[in-house]
């Protein structure tokens, strides 16, 4: 054990920093999940970081979640998916139509592509 203070305290920093390191790296894992379940980043994060001592401390906890909520987790994705070609093919539709702005106006679809 060191017992200079300044080489005790950039042990300390050192550490904290891969801590920060680890943090950031988790919020964009959280972040990618949330993106690839089409669910809010916020939905995400708490279940990753709930606010219990006891839930923080168990890693696993989100693969529980996963596989507890598989059924509605997977027919949102494939909403989500679906909506997306949908919306997809909405748009490549109305880019064949070349409708203006007025015609899209009438048809009651500006600003919905």
């Amino acid at each position: 054990m060191k017992t200079n203070r300044t080489e005790i305290w950039e042990e300390i920093v050192t550490a904290a920093e891969r801590v920060a390191a680890a943090y950031r790296a988790m919020l964009q894992a959280s972040d990618d999940l949330a993106d690839m379940m089409g669910y809010d980043e916020y939905n995400i994060l708490r279940h990753v970081l709930p606010r219990n001592l006891s839930g923080r401390r168990d890693s696993d906890r989100v693969l529980v979640w996963l596989q507890y909520d598989r059924e509605k987790i997977e027919a949102h994705v494939l909403s989500c998916i679906a909506a997306r070609e949908e919306a997809a093919q909405r748009a490549a539709l109305l880019a064949k139509l070349n409708l203006s702005a007025e015609e899209q106006r009438l048809l009651g679809i500006t600003g919905q592509e």
